[in-house]
C-alpha cells in the first residue's frame, strides 16, 4: 500500500501558482524597473504644484445672509376676510414669485447685469460702473497679453449709458462677464429648508469688488423681487386712485350744479326748477354712492398692496475682512504629485499590456 501511494504522489502534476498572481507579479516587477520614470514625473508634478500655489492669487469670499418674510398668511387672510364683509372678492395674493424662486432671481442675467451697470459710488473723483471696474481689473491682469488687452480696451461701460444703446460687442462682453466671471463664483442657497433664511456667497480675487458686488446684488434683487410681488396690487391701487379722483370731480360738479339751480330759481313753486333739482339730486346720489364704494375698494387695495410688500432683512452683512481662500504649497504639491503618480501608473500599465508577450 505504501508503494502504491508513493507512485501516485510521483505521478501527480506539480501545483502551479494562480495565473492572476503571476500576472500581478510580472506587472509589479515591470513597474519597479521603471521606478526612475515614476520618480521623475512625481517630482516634477510636486514642484509644479508648489509653484502654482506660490503664484496663484488668493480668492476672497463674501457671505451675506438675509431673512425673507412674504406676509402670505395671516395678513392677507385678514384682508380677504375684511373684503368679504363688504361683498368684495379681491382674490388670492399667492404668487409664483415666492419662496425659493428668489434664488433664481439672484442668479438671473437681468439682475446681475443691473448690478454690473450700476455706479461705483465709493470713488467720487472717478465714477464708473461695476462692469468698468471689473474690466479695469482684467486689464491689469492681462497687461502682458497684447491681444487680450486690445480687446478689452475696445469696450467700455460708461455711467448713464442706456442699455438699449449697447452695441453687439458690448452686449457680448457683458454676457461673457455674466457667464464666465459671475455665475461660476456666485452661490445662492437656502441653508435650512425649514427656515426663511437665505445666503449669498461670492468669490473673486479682489476683496473690494467682492464686497461691492454682493451688496449691490442683494439691493437689486430686493427691488426687483418687491416689484414682482406687489405689481398686481399696485396696478389695482393706481387704477382705483384714478377712478376715485374722477368720481370726486363728478360729485363736486353735481353739488355745484345743484347750488346754481337753487340760486337761479329762488321760487321752489316752479316745476322746471323742481325737475332740474331732482336731476341734479339723482346725479349726486349716484356719484356719491359710486364714490363711497370705490373709496372703500381703494382702502382695501392699499391694505392689500402693503401686505404684498415682502420684508427682506439682512442678518449678516458682507463686511470686511472677507474669507481668504488660498491653498497651501504643501497641499498643492501633494495633490499634484498624487494625480501625476496615478496617471503615470496608468500609462505604464497600458504600455505593459500593449507589449506583453502572449503565452
Amino acid at each position: 500500500m505504501s508503494n502504491d501511494t508513493n507512485c501516485n504522489k510521483d505521478t501527480l502534476p506539480p501545483i502551479k501558482a494562480p495565473v492572476l498572481f503571476l500576472e500581478f507579479k510580472n506587472w509589479f516587477f515591470y513597474l519597479l524597473k521603471k521606478w526612475w520614470i515614476i520618480l521623475l514625473v512625481v517630482t516634477f508634478a510636486t514642484s509644479l504644484g508648489i509653484l502654482y500655489a506660490w503664484i496663484k492669487k488668493p480668492q476672497y469670499q463674501s457671505s451675506l445672509t438675509f431673512a425673507l418674510e412674504e406676509n402670505g398668511g395671516g395678513g392677507v387672510s385678514g384682508a380677504l376676510s375684511l373684503a368679504a364683509e363688504f361683498g368684495l372678492n379681491l382674490g388670492g395674493s399667492r404668487s409664483i414669485f415666492s419662496g425659493e424662486n428668489i434664488l433664481q432671481i439672484i442668479n438671473s442675467r437681468r439682475v446681475v447685469e443691473e448690478v454690473l451697470l450700476s455706479i461705483d459710488s465709493l470713488d467720487k473723483n472717478n465714477p464708473r460702473t461695476i462692469a468698468q471696474y471689473l474690466l479695469d481689473l482684467k486689464k491689469g491682469e492681462n497687461k502682458n497679453s497684447k491681444k487680450g488687452l486690445d480687446r478689452l480696451l475696445s469696450v467700455s461701460f460708461p455711467p448713464g449709458k442706456m442699455r438699449s444703446n449697447f452695441t453687439y460687442l458690448e452686449d457680448s462682453v457683458l454676457y461673457v462677464i455674466y457667464m464666465d466671471e459671475i455665475l461660476p463664483s456666485l452661490i445662492a442657497h437656502r441653508p435650512d429648508k425649514k427656515l426663511g433664511i437665505f445666503e449669498i456667497q461670492f468669490t473673486s480675487p479682489d476683496e473690494r469688488f467682492t464686497k461691492i458686488f454682493t451688496e449691490r446684488l442683494l439691493k437689486e434683487t430686493s427691488d426687483f423681487y418687491t416689484e414682482l410681488r406687489s405689481k398686481k396690487s399696485r396696478q389695482t391701487m393706481e387704477i382705483l386712485e384714478r377712478r376715485v379722483a374722477a368720481l370726486r370731480g363728478n360729485v363736486s360738479s353735481a353739488i355745484i350744479g345743484r347750488s346754481d339751480i337753487q340760486d337761479a330759481n329762488l321760487n321752489p313753486a316752479f316745476a322746471a326748477a323742481q325737475a332740474q333739482m331732482q336731476v341734479k339730486q339723482a346725479d349726486l346720489s349716484a356719484y356719491g354712492g359710486a364714490y363711497a364704494e370705490l373709496f372703500k375698494n381703494l382702502e382695501l387695495a392699499r391694505y392689500q398692496f402693503l401686505q404684498d410688500m415682502p420684508l427682506l432683512q439682512v442678518i449678516d452683512a458682507a463686511d470686511y475682512p472677507m474669507k481668504k481662500i488660498k491653498h497651501g504649497r504643501l497641499f498643492m504639491g501633494i495633490l499634484f504629485g498624487m494625480v501625476a503618480g496615478i496617471l503615470v501608473l496608468l500609462s505604464l500599465t497600458g504600455v505593459y499590456l500593449a507589449y506583453k508577450q502572449p503565452e
